[in-house]
């Protein structure tokens, strides 16, 4: 599969068509977003077009990397005898019932449009309608994305993305309140890099059990309630919340 057409503009499909366009002919995008097509088209040197049906016919393969709740839609519109595939971690492949060759490639990472990656590091989900197209998904993603490859069903891909959005989404989340305090006390983010790191690694190495510290599980309610006190709205209730979780968890 040397020559694609990518549906989508977003952070996913703009990785995926920069990368791509290294070793694959890109024929052609389609985006509803008129400024992000056009910017994408012309980096990757693709022609745009801003009607679905209007995609390059011979492709040989179409990549769908939209948001998950447009999936759909645009799988109806697409000729079922063309290779398919979609990006979500949580849109199962029965999507593509009734194509001939359909398959999913989930990026299992978080993208941003200026941030440099190094694409060989990153796990890719793969799955496929049939053991013929699942061959040639292979082929095609080690030869020009990663060769850290994971064949998994839908279903399970499901609850890797729930893993993901607890270890990514709210952990993020997390980080914008401590963000908050900072920046009540005039200093950046960047003061928690070295924790952050060290956290991580910690986790991934040493296991997430025993890598657990704070106060939670220390039992130390002075400090608890000391930080109770200076927090006040939605960070205090998150507090209150995960400080239970982990009293819960530890001391079961």
């Amino acid at each position: 599969m040397n020559s694609i057409n990518i549906i989508g503009s977003g952070r996913v499909a703009n990785k995926l068509a920069l990368y791509l366009s290294q070793t694959t002919n890109i024929l052609s995008i389609h985006s509803l977003e008129a400024d992000r097509l056009r910017n994408l088209a012309q980096i990757i040197n693709a022609k745009a077009v801003s009607d679905i049906h209007e995609l390059d016919s011979e492709a040989e393969l179409t990549i769908i990397a939209v948001s998950d709740d447009q999936i759909q839609a645009v799988a109806e519109q697409l000729d079922k005898t063309k290779a398919v595939i979609h990006t979500s971690g949580s849109i199962g492949i029965e999507v593509f019932e009734g194509f001939d060759k359909a398959g999913i490639l989930y990026p299992l990472q978080t993208f941003s449009v200026d941030r440099v990656i190094d694409i060989s590091r990153i796990p890719f989900l793969i799955e496929a309608t049939n053991a013929d197209f699942m061959e040639d998904l292979k082929a095609f993603t080690s030869s020009k994305l990663s060769s850290n490859i994971y064949e998994v069903d839908s279903e399970k891909r499901s609850k890797i993305h729930v893993a993901a959005v607890f270890a990514n989404n709210f952990t993020n989340y997390l980080w914008s309140i401590s963000e908050e305090v900072l920046k009540k006390e005039g200093i950046e983010l960047d003061i928690l890099e070295p924790l952050l790191t060290e956290s991580i690694q910690k986790a991934i190495v040493e296991g997430t059990m025993p890598s657990q510290t704070g106060p939670a599980i220390r039992g130390d309610e002075k400090v608890i309630e000391k930080h109770l006190n200076y927090l006040e709205g939605k960070p205090k209730e998150v507090y209150e919340l995960l400080t239970n979780a982990i009293r819960e968890k530890f001391n079961s």
